[in-house]
């Protein structure tokens, strides 16, 4: 019963078991402003850094999904990579969002700390290639785009999408 939690909630608003149900409830119903508030104290009360990055990343979904609110979904986003600067699914949430909002820089700066944090070469050398793209096309920054694209072949040599760029820039 949703008062009943309420009240215990209110009584008690650190107990974990509560806030849960309290989300589920929430979340069943919809409510998606007291699932987001149920879910910060979830992570507020969380030890592991781990299970705060997972918390974020889901009340950046429920901003970006359900709420259409995708600024405040990159804030969640952000937040969370403070805590684990790899972590793949909060980088390729950031990513479609720069994308979809063409924030070219700010998409440049996840690509490249998806480029140096992660242990695929092909990931790795692909982080670098999509940057070329983007100073090649968005940013008319053909100086750039060879940089990046040079980085790529570097880390993957004969990486085609960077072999073919870099043969249309000079």
């Amino acid at each position: 019963d949703r008062k009943g939690l309420q009240r215990a909630h209110a009584e008690a608003p650190s107990d974990l078991t509560t806030l849960e149900r309290l989300s589920t409830l929430f979340e069943l119903h919809q409510r998606y402003e007291d699932l987001i508030g149920a879910l910060e104290r979830i992570e507020a009360l969380a030890s592991g850094s781990e299970e705060r990055v997972v918390l974020l990343e889901r009340i950046g979904q429920i901003c970006e999904t359900r709420l259409g609110a995708a600024e405040r979904a990159i804030g969640y986003y952000l937040r969370a990579l403070t805590l684990d600067a790899g972590y793949r699914p909060v980088l390729t949430a950031l990513t479609g969002l720069y994308e979809l909002r063409q924030q070219w820089l700010p998409l440049i700066d996840i690509l490249l700390k998806e480029a140096e944090v992660s242990g695929e070469p092909q990931r790795r050398a692909q982080c670098y290639a999509r940057v070329g793209d983007i100073c090649e096309g968005q940013l008319s920054d053909a100086k750039r785009a060879e940089e990046y694209h040079a980085r790529a072949l570097v880390i993957v040599p004969g990486y085609q999408a960077s072999f073919k760029a870099l043969g249309r820039l000079y």
